[in-house]
């Protein structure tokens, strides 16, 4: 039903595991734009998703700038909640 754009995303993340360069794809639930930057990080392959689960554009923003300067999550696919 998606065609192309599933096929990309599969090759997307194909090229990614397979690259030595740092990487962290960043997965979010439903984005609000409240103001709340508390959030957690849990692996993608454990997340449940939820339609009650929601997050702000801002502490989505904020969890990518941590992951840059902490050096974390290399290699991981992570949802911000």
């Amino acid at each position: 039903m998606l065609g192309d754009a599933a096929d990309d995303k599969e090759l997307e993340e194909t090229l990614l595991s397979n690259s030595t360069l740092p990487w962290t794809v960043v997965k979010a639930v439903r984005l609000t734009d409240t103001n709340n930057i508390d959030y957690h990080m849990v692996d993608f392959a454990e997340y449940h998703p939820a339609l009650s689960h929601k997050i702000s554009r801002a502490t989505v923003a904020t969890a990518i700038c941590d992951i840059a300067q902490d050096h974390t999550h290399i290699h991981d696919k992570v949802v911000v909640m």
